[in-house]
């Protein structure tokens, strides 16, 4: 499986002003827009009068308050839970990857095993359909594993789990060994550090692991 491409480029502009160009796949556009959006509604002033910035500008301020928010975290954990994504996706291809797709509030097309690894560590809320497409269970963040839990993680695991692997703990998820779908526990007993590529990796390779006090061991 290849990597997401994913691309950012900046260049001046003028004499005081930067652009950037942001290219990402339909995974990365459903984070970024879930996050941007819930930061760039209109806002009135004290005095109830309309917000004069353009809807350009208002998503500008709210990329920049959700890096402000990233880099200002104590410890690297942040103090609020990562961007919600609401995803619509059949049962079976939840639980049991066959054929479908999650599709987001904001139209982009996930893959089942993209779901999955996404629901891992991120605010992801799975709305469950059933045959005839009525909702099942509107999913919640009850399965994310807590700073806390995180802290010790980062203790146990001290960089990503995966072999050979060394990138710090702040710059990893926390992913559920047995996946939460399938009825895994949010516990250390049940957790590991990834980095991004071998989160990724994991999931598409339906690599298992056994995990122990003293860490965990990839069944490569």
């Amino acid at each position: 499986m290849g990597e997401p491409f994913r691309s950012l480029h900046s260049l001046p502009v003028g004499e005081d002003l930067t652009e950037y160009r942001l290219v990402v796949e339909p995974e990365g556009a459903a984070v970024v827009d879930a996050a941007i959006s819930a930061l760039s509604a209109p806002e009135k002033d004290d005095d109830g009068a309309a917000d004069p910035r353009t809807p350009a500008q208002r998503r500008a301020d709210a990329l920049l308050t959700i890096v402000r928010r990233g880099v200002s975290a104590p410890e690297g954990v942040s103090q609020t839970t990562k961007a919600q994504v609401m995803v619509t996706i059949p049962l079976t291809a939840l639980t049991e990857c066959v054929d479908g797709a999650g599709i987001t509030m904001t139209g982009q097309v996930l893959s089942p095993t993209t779901v999955r690894r996404l629901a891992c560590d991120g605010s992801i809320i799975p709305a469950v359909l059933g045959t005839e497409g009525q909702i099942l269970e509107m999913g919640h963040d009850k399965r994310l594993f807590t700073p806390g839990q995180h802290r010790a993680l980062w203790h146990r695991d001290k960089h990503c789990s995966y072999p050979g692997c060394t990138i710090p703990p702040q710059w990893c998820d926390a992913h559920h060994v047995r996946h939460w779908a399938d009825g895994g526990p949010t516990d250390m007993d049940n957790g590991a550090l990834l980095c991004g590529r071998h989160h990724t990796y994991v999931h598409a390779n339906d690599v298992t692991a056994t995990v122990t006090s003293a860490g965990v061991t990839w069944h490569t």
